[in-house]
């Protein structure tokens, strides 16, 4: 008789060893409280968070920021995530062709996670130094939680009203339809 050793090293009970760790990981996931984050929905206002706008003092609402201008997108980066250090590089052209596209007028605003000083560091160089960036005026992480971002880069498209219209994860703009019909 074979042991069980004998039969995974043959491959025999390769998949049946495979097709385990799949069931107990799934039951793992349906069990286990969801630790995510949960922000707000397509319709719903984004939370009204504190926050920091670079070069000036004072906290100022994250929804009068977004709200300023019209229409925003809401890019929620962080200095240390590699997708956003690429983005330093392609952003500005991106951003200036996409929103040429448009029938519509979005303004760009960047919710860094960390402060300023780290945020001047990171695009100091770059085409994004020009861009408006904002800090979470209380706790970063528990702001991140509030919005929702379960990683970084994450672009929200927000309406004039500060309502949360289209929400992508990664270095993504949004379509133009999004856009469009949120922001006329």
């Amino acid at each position: 008789m074979k042991t069980p050793i004998q039969i995974l090293a043959k491959g025999g009970g390769l998949m049946l060893l495979a097709g385990l760790l799949v069931v107990f990981l799934v039951a793992y996931l349906l069990i286990r409280p969801s630790d995510l984050p949960t922000g707000p929905r397509v319709g719903e206002p984004l939370p009204d968070l504190p926050v920091q706008r670079s070069g000036q003092s004072g906290d100022v609402s994250l929804k009068d920021v977004l709200t300023a201008s019209g229409c925003s997108l809401l890019i929620v980066a962080s200095t240390k995530c590699p997708t956003c250090a690429r983005m330093r590089v392609t952003w500005p052209s991106r951003f200036a062709t996409w929103a040429d596209s448009l029938d519509a007028t979005i303004t760009p605003i960047w919710l860094v996670s960390e402060g300023a000083r780290d945020w001047q560091a990171f695009v100091e160089g770059f085409e994004l130094a020009e861009v408006e960036a904002v800090f979470p005026a209380e706790d970063p992480g528990e702001a991140i939680d509030r919005l929702g971002v379960i990683g970084t880069p994450t672009v929200y498209v927000v309406d004039a009203n500060g309502n949360l219209t289209y929400g992508l994860i990664g270095d993504r703009l949004p379509s133009s339809d999004a856009v469009t019909q949120a922001c006329l």
